[in-house]
């Protein structure tokens, strides 16, 4: 059984964790590992823990979904805020269309390439991201990340992530959105 804050354990292959490595990349010390792992649990993985017999085992518990609710969350503030100090002068559909631009799953599932966030990712046996129709999936985890940081380290550290990722790229993708 897991903390309160992570959930019920889900079995892991021996001498792997990708959450650990995950942190490594990303040059982040996370005080819970176990959220970070959390957040690189896609529900694919709810067939192998119903057949490893855990039957305390919430859902809710075991899956990034609620990591990326609040990793979106945490990313539209952060956004919204670069936004506003970017241009003073820009309208509340200015910086609104533009915020739609810098959040949209196109961008997260680029900064989860660049991290190579799939590999990291803990999926059923059928599942494995790539082109296309995973996208969504890297998007999500990626949000969940997101949302593993602000839990762990405070919403000023997520902050502080997210601001290096837009500072980076935020120029190029809203000039391609104008």
């Amino acid at each position: 059984m897991g903390s309160a804050r992570t959930g019920p354990r889900l079995p892991r292959p021996e001498g792997s964790d990708n959450a650990a490595r995950l942190a490594r990349l990303l040059r982040f010390r996370f005080r819970d590992l176990g959220l970070l792992r959390t957040a690189l649990t896609h529900r694919s993985i709810l067939h192998e823990v119903a057949q490893s017999g855990d039957a305390s085992a919430s859902t809710a518990a075991l899956t990034n979904e609620r990591l990326e609710f609040l990793g979106d969350a945490v990313l539209g503030a952060v956004a919204a805020e670069y936004l506003y100090a970017l241009d003073p002068d820009a309208d509340e559909g200015q910086l609104t269309r533009r915020r739609v631009a810098l959040v949209r799953a196109e961008t997260l599932v680029r900064w989860a390439r660049e991290s190579d966030l799939g590999a990291y990712l803990f999926l059923g046996s059928g599942e494995r991201p790539g082109e296309g129709a995973r996208d969504r999936m890297l998007a999500g985890a990626f949000e969940a990340v997101i949302g593993a940081i602000a839990l762990d380290r405070g919403f000023g550290a997520a902050r502080k992530f997210l601001m290096r990722l837009l500072e980076q790229d935020a120029p190029e993708i809203l000039a391609e959105s104008e």
